[in-house]
């Protein structure tokens, strides 16, 4: 009798439910379903109905909000006075400083100023003119005028094979005036030519946890220390820019070669050439919520025989845009390759996933990169922005001297 109950319960909970869900398909007729495929037709077109638009809540709502009214105003801020956030330059650390921006002055042109310190006591000014649409846009121009101290920049040696052990610092204050005429043939290609006269001094660092440099490098692996040089920078350049969005490229791409000549004037002949790609690709997939990214950065010297090229000219690897497993400026020389990849998802909206992988060597001689030689490292990181831009990045690198965790404004690459 037991088991006659427990069957027939069994029969209540299978048959109570399907005879619901036979009168909710049931159509208004009366007329049953003659096929499975016909009921579940007949029960999309039921919910059809009753669809209602998505609405965002809690931090998706919040990050829409970011992405649309917030980051723009901190991004490109209006008119007037605005703060400066950032940073001046890699290994400054975090900077403030009132910013002020006038538009439509001096025939069209956009003024901004700013003074920023950080808390490292690095600090700068900066002022320029901007024209951006002369010619119904097929011109553009801009001259600037900036000063600026960097007390604790880190020196680790010249080569491939500088010892981290050796860090030192130096004292880098220049004064640079200079402007920029420009083509844009095409709303893709920009080419145009930069002037701009250069007057560095060097001092003694001020971190005293690390030895100044001239303490641990002789003059000759320390070249440009010891003599005053002044520099007229002359540069040409072609960019080529099809990445969109603008500010968070999810395709196209970013291509740029540029050659430049330092020109010295100070009397020491110790000019040089410097000729520079930088190569980026996007593409996208699933509605652009995934993208790959690949990057080739070059950078070659040409320096006559009987001239040194100062090394706090000399390009460098390492820090959060090229080598992300090593310091910034940890390793500097004449040439330059780096090599990086990144695949980015989207988390959800305002915040993207990421995982990368760089590789990069220095060498005296173009003759001396071996790609076995190169130095890598590999990470994840998080990326909080939109298609205005973004806001703030997190990486985390593994491998070189890592693991090593960046926290900056703007993107990488």
């Amino acid at each position: 009798m037991r088991s006659a109950f427990r069957w027939l319960g069994l029969a209540v909970a299978v048959l109570v439910p399907a005879t619901a869900f036979a009168r909710e398909t049931q159509p208004a007729d009366g007329a049953a379903p003659s096929t499975r495929a016909e009921m579940w037709r007949r029960l999309r077109a039921e919910k059809a109905t009753h669809l209602q638009a998505y609405v965002p809540k809690g931090i998706e709502k919040f990050a829409i909000r970011f992405e649309d009214n917030i980051l723009p105003r901190l991004t490109t801020p209006r008119s007037g006075f605005y703060p400066y956030v950032g940073r001046i330059t890699p290994g400054g650390g975090f900077a403030l400083g009132p910013g002020y921006r006038l538009l439509d002055v001096a025939g069209g042109a956009e003024w901004t100023s700013s003074a920023a310190v950080s808390y490292r006591s690095y600090w700068q000014l900066d002022t320029r003119l901007t024209w951006l649409n002369l010619a119904h846009g097929r011109l553009f121009a801009s001259t600037y005028g900036r000063y600026y101290r960097f007390p604790r920049e880190h020196f680790y040696g010249i080569g491939p094979d500088s010892d981290e052990a050796n860090r030192t610092d130096f004292d880098y204050r220049q004064g640079a005036v200079g402007g920029t005429l420009g083509v844009r043939p095409k709303p893709w290609l920009a080419v145009a030519a930069t002037t701009e006269y250069l007057r560095p001094h060097l001092a003694p660092g001020g971190d005293n946890r690390f030895p100044n440099a001239p303490e641990i490098f002789p003059p000759d692996r320390l070249p440009g220390f010891l003599e005053p040089h002044d520099y007229v920078h002359v540069e040409g350049f072609a960019d080529v820019q099809t990445a969109r969005p603008l500010l968070n490229p999810r395709k196209g791409g970013r291509y740029r070669a540029a050659i430049a000549r330092y020109a010295d004037r100070s009397g020491h002949d110790d000019g040089f050439t410097r000729y520079d790609v930088d190569l980026q690709q996007y593409a996208s997939v699933l509605n652009e919520r995934r993208v790959f990214v690949v990057r080739a950065l070059g950078s070659f010297s040409d320096v006559a025989s009987d001239a040194q090229m100062p090394f706090y000219l000399m390009r460098t690897l390492g820090g959060n845009h090229t080598l992300r497993g090593f310091p910034d400026f940890r390793f500097r020389d004449r040439h330059q390759i780096a090599l990086q990849a990144e695949y980015r998802y989207e988390i959800f909206t305002a915040l993207d996933g990421a995982v990368f992988y760089d590789a990069g060597q220095v060498a005296p001689r173009l003759d001396d990169f071996r790609w076995r030689d190169f130095e890598r490292n590999w990470g994840v990181g998080f990326r909080f922005g939109g298609d205005g831009g973004v806001f703030l990045r997190l990486d985390v690198a593994f491998g070189g001297e890592g693991p090593r965790t960046w926290l900056r404004f703007g993107h990488v690459f």
